[in-house]
């Protein structure tokens, strides 16, 4: 889900794209006007909306990006003229990024082209769907933490502290997210970091454990307090989806090497160990929050 640039992707964004852009932004936002009236009938009735944020965190469309580049993406998938920009070679996939140095976006790369179908999601006085050259669009790829944890921080007006917490959940989720409210909660969102780390041998998590000042930061008190507290609860009442317990950053370090084990699964026990850790983390974020 990273931007990629060529010198093929431009000559074919040149060639075969831009001459076609209005009747794509066309298509595009017809397909939104669609998903627009499927998401918000699903909300009101109450049904499950996959990919969307947590209910109380967003009111339609703030924070929806991903719900609905998904939906746009697929419906736009089968028209004629994007069939044909792929058959020419044009690069047609999602994407995921940081957008103007302020927050995470979800869109479509068409070629040299951002596609973006759900521009609005971060403030809603802008046009829901653009559609920008990507040498002018303002986009970083994800990198690090570091640098996820710092546009994270703006978006969500939120303090991130290292999840010191939950081991078997650091690799992927290595935040724990302070909100301005006081709550406290598992920052999960950035999934594409810990794939990139599987495949390249963990450096972005690895960075944070070697950034000693940063590990060791404590949370604010009342908070460690209430991570202890449920840390000795475990035994009774409901405990949490996955083990509870407050590591130090060598423990942390360490329940890296189990990870490795998965470049060793056949591919559909790891397609189902994959969904099974998605599951078990947004599991583990409902019950703290709860």
């Amino acid at each position: 889900m990273q931007i990629v640039r060529s010198p093929g992707q431009a000559a074919l964004a040149a060639r075969v794209v831009r001459p076609a852009r209005e009747e794509l932004l066309r298509l595009a936002r017809a397909h939104r006007d669609t998903v627009d009236a499927d998401l918000r009938s699903d909300l009101a009735a109450g049904r499950p909306v996959p990919n969307a944020p947590e209910p109380s965190e967003r009111t339609y469309p703030h924070g929806f990006c991903f719900a609905i580049c998904v939906r746009v993406f697929e419906r736009l998938s089968k028209e004629p003229l994007v069939q044909g920009f792929v058959a020419a070679g044009v690069i047609w996939k999602t994407v995921y990024f940081i957008q103007e140095g302020r927050c995470f976006q979800n869109a479509i790369q068409c070629g040299d082209d951002l596609l973006d179908v759900a521009y609005d999601t971060s403030d809603p006085a802008f046009e829901p769907v653009v559609c920008t050259p990507l040498e002018e669009a303002d986009w970083k790829n994800l990198r690090d933490y570091r640098q996820t944890a710092t546009v994270a921080e703006k978006y969500y007006k939120a303090r991130l502290f290292p999840n010191r917490f939950f081991p078997l959940l650091f690799p992927v989720a290595p935040f724990l997210r302070l909100g301005e409210g006081g709550d406290i909660a598992i920052f999960w969102h950035e999934h594409l970091l810990f794939f990139q780390d599987i495949n390249e041998g963990w450096p972005r998590v690895g960075a944070l454990l070697d950034d000693a000042p940063w590990m060791e930061q404590p949370l604010p008190a009342p908070h460690a307090a209430r991570m202890r507290e449920l840390q000795r609860a475990v035994g009774s009442g409901a405990p949490p989806p996955i083990e509870l317990r407050e590591c130090s950053p060598d423990e942390l370090r360490a329940t890296l090497a189990s990870w490795e084990a998965l470049h060793d699964l056949p591919t559909d026990r790891l397609r189902r160990t994959i969904t099974n850790l998605d599951f078990c983390l947004r599991s583990t974020a409902r019950w703290l929050l709860q």
